[in-house]
């Protein structure tokens, strides 16, 4: 009768271990995936601002090659006149 009793006790504690080490593993998992999330996330907003980056440097680009055409006709105009 006593042997019954521990072997249940024993039983029972390996499934509350097991249940234990389910409940660990599945934490772990979701610490994992909101580690990539958020590594996702940051490569996102970084893609993000490389991108703005991108935009800005071309809008600069195109300014400049504006202001040179623009300072070529006056140069041109100005020759003309002289």
């Amino acid at each position: 009768m006593e042997k019954r009793r521990n072997d249940s006790e024993e039983k029972e504690k390996r499934r509350n271990d097991s249940e234990e080490m389910e409940k660990r593993r599945n934490d772990s998992e979701e610490m994992e995936k909101r580690r990539n999330d958020s590594e996702e996330m940051e490569k996102r907003r970084n893609d993000s601002e490389e991108m703005e980056k991108r935009r800005n440097d071309s809008e600069e680009m195109e300014k400049r090659r504006n202001d040179s055409e623009e300072m070529e006709k006056r140069r041109k105009t100005d020759t003309c006149v002289e």
